[in-house]
């Protein structure tokens, strides 16, 4: 799972990081479990991480011209730090 910071002011920061990684395919309804660092998650921040769906994908390399699926993570959405 590669993840990419975007900072309060909605720049993507120039760094990515790696927590889990599997050739495995996620099945509808599936879930996939990372770390985040609280640091890399400051206030008013968000991450996102990138996947393609498998008709996108032909022997193991993704279809030239596909959209990047994006989905967010916000830090408004953290519980609490105490």
């Amino acid at each position: 799972m590669i993840y990419n910071i975007v900072s309060e002011e909605g720049c993507p920061e120039q760094r990515s990081h790696v927590d889990v990684i599997t050739k495995g395919k996620l099945r509808s309804g599936g879930s996939v479990s990372f770390t985040v660092p609280r640091e890399d998650f400051p206030k008013n921040s968000k991450i996102y991480v990138g996947f393609n769906f498998s008709w996108e994908i032909v022997k193991d390399a993704k279809l030239p011209n596909e959209t990047r699926h994006l989905v967010y993570f916000y830090s408004s959405a953290l519980p609490e730090w105490p």
